[in-house]
């Protein structure tokens, strides 16, 4: 359904996102979906986006990315956020380009949070095990077989777990 409808025109999004240091995520994900249907050449629509005034995609013909109409288009961005604050406003904006208007038919907003599970030691881009409450550790010191995991995380991660009743809390 998301690929079946579209806005159009100049517009923004802005979400207020967590930030209090430590405990907070500090890399967001936007992911933008399109869907040019309308569009039957390459140049009919051709559209730039800022992320909080930035140009981060500049002459975005959607058409000719995904290799034709009524054929999905995913654009990641990426944001960092180092301000210690409340909240953070991240503001997408969709601005006209050479030719048409811009276009978005969805977007999902992520964050990372990566964490270690059962252990106090962070190894990047993990997160320590601070969400949690119960439970018990257990880290096993063989060697773990990642040749089937696409983009495994560092082996270490895959040593240690956390057993038995507990929950974690994540802001």
């Amino acid at each position: 359904i998301v690929y079946q409808s579209a806005r159009t025109g100049t517009f923004n999004y802005t979400f207020s996102l967590p930030f209090n240091g430590a405990t907070s995520p500090t890399q967001y994900r936007f992911r933008l979906h399109f869907n040019d249907f309308e569009s039957s050449a390459v140049g009919q629509r051709i559209f730039n986006i800022a992320l909080n005034s930035n140009p981060v995609v500049t002459n975005l013909d959607v058409f000719s990315a995904a290799g034709g109409a009524n054929t999905a288009y995913i654009q990641e961005l990426f944001i960092d956020l180092t301000t210690p604050a409340t909240f953070t406003n991240v503001t997408i904006s969709f601005l006209p380009g050479s030719s048409g208007v811009p276009l978005l038919s969805g977007i999902e907003a992520l964050f990372n949070h990566m964490i270690r599970s059962g252990n106090q030691s962070a190894v990047a881009p993990f997160l320590t095990d601070r969400f949690v409450t119960g439970g018990n550790f257990y880290f096993n010191a063989t060697e773990v077989n990642t040749s089937l995991v696409l983009e495994p995380a560092p082996a270490i991660v895959y040593k240690g777990e956390r057993w038995g009743p507990f929950n974690y809390r994540i802001p």
